[in-house]
């Protein structure tokens, strides 16, 4: 319903809500707490955080069954939500749709005068944003309902350019939109990518870490492009074998060298917004084996560990 009515939602914890939400969280939409009897109230315990969103400029909006605690200031509406269907051998996803018109009508009303999100859609276009360390991520999901088939299908018609390239354009130019037109996404599935600055020239850092659980060892590399989150290629080749793997800018990912593996291997990391690439050496040698423990060693051993066993019981 949310996305319908052009703004991108989550769920929130009573605990994510102590912790403190980003402030990119203008509203909170409670929806269904009623109360039945006087055993359990569901802002027990969490009434002083939600009066310091409201304080901090956060809005509180209640559906038509909240009961809402005394002293929390909040916009109350005729919201009646309801997610639930009958069976049926076709998609009933478009009921859902259609039943929430009025919803959608309602919740704009009471969003009035909250700053737009980065990215809005319509009641066939959703963008869902999300964060990856530095980097803000909007993924555009454009769909709608083929009469015809009775189902829900994606959208897919020609577009000249997609969201990659339109990043990579902002980013030539270093400059940053402040809102995205997802309502005219010509694309099936789109994702834009907005670092806080342009990438620099992606350089990598290999290290070698210790798994303690499995004791063996390891190979990483991490790409480095000025900012974190951004989406990053590495291609690692050596011994007559290769691999191509992917991750984000600042996040270290495993390579595929073993404790065993010896020899000098080639990366090539590139970030995908602008392409930028470097190229660096993996000089790998065998890790040392450690002797085993002489045979009275691992009996005393075995046998501690029979004793604690017996004493916990």
């Amino acid at each position: 319903m949310s996305h319908q009515a052009g703004w991108p939602a989550k769920i929130i914890t009573p605990e994510e809500l102590k912790r403190g939400l980003p402030p990119e969280m203008k509203a909170i939409l409670l929806v269904g707490l009623n109360r039945f009897d006087q055993t359990w109230l569901w802002s027990e315990g969490i009434e002083g955080e939600l009066k310091k969103f409201v304080a901090g400029g956060g809005k509180l909006i209640a559906d038509s069954e909240t009961v809402l605690p005394e002293g929390v200031a909040a916009t109350k509406t005729a919201l009646k939500v309801a997610a639930y269907t009958t069976q049926s051998k076709e998609d009933v996803s478009p009921q859902l749709l259609a039943r929430n018109l009025e919803n959608v009508r309602v919740l704009q009303s009471a969003m009035a005068g909250i700053e737009m999100p980065l990215a809005t859609g319509s009641d066939t276009v959703w963008a869902v944003p999300h964060q990856n360390g530095d980097t803000q991520y909007v993924t555009v999901v454009n769909w709608g309902f083929e009469e015809g088939k009775k189902r829900l299908a994606g959208r897919q018609t020609a577009g000249r350019e997609t969201g990659v390239e339109h990043d990579a354009a902002h980013l030539r130019r270093a400059e940053r939109p402040k809102t995205l037109a997802a309502a005219g996404a010509k694309r099936r599935f789109d994702q834009r990518r907005l670092p806080p600055l342009r990438p620099a020239a992606a350089r990598s850092r290999r290290a070698r870490h210790h798994d303690g659980a499995r004791q063996r060892r390891f190979w990483t590399a991490t790409v480095a492009t000025g900012a974190s989150g951004v989406p990053v290629r590495l291609e690692i080749s050596g011994n007559g074998d290769g691999a191509t793997l992917f991750g984000s800018s600042g996040v270290p990912i495993k390579l595929p060298v073993g404790p065993s593996d010896a020899g000098t291997f080639q990366l090539s990391a590139s970030e995908l917004l602008l392409n930028g690439s470097a190229q660096a050496q993996l000089k790998a040698t065998p890790a040392p084996v450690a002797a085993p423990d002489p045979p009275e060693i691992a009996l005393r051993r075995f046998a501690a560990r029979r004793r604690f066993l017996w004493s916990s019981r």
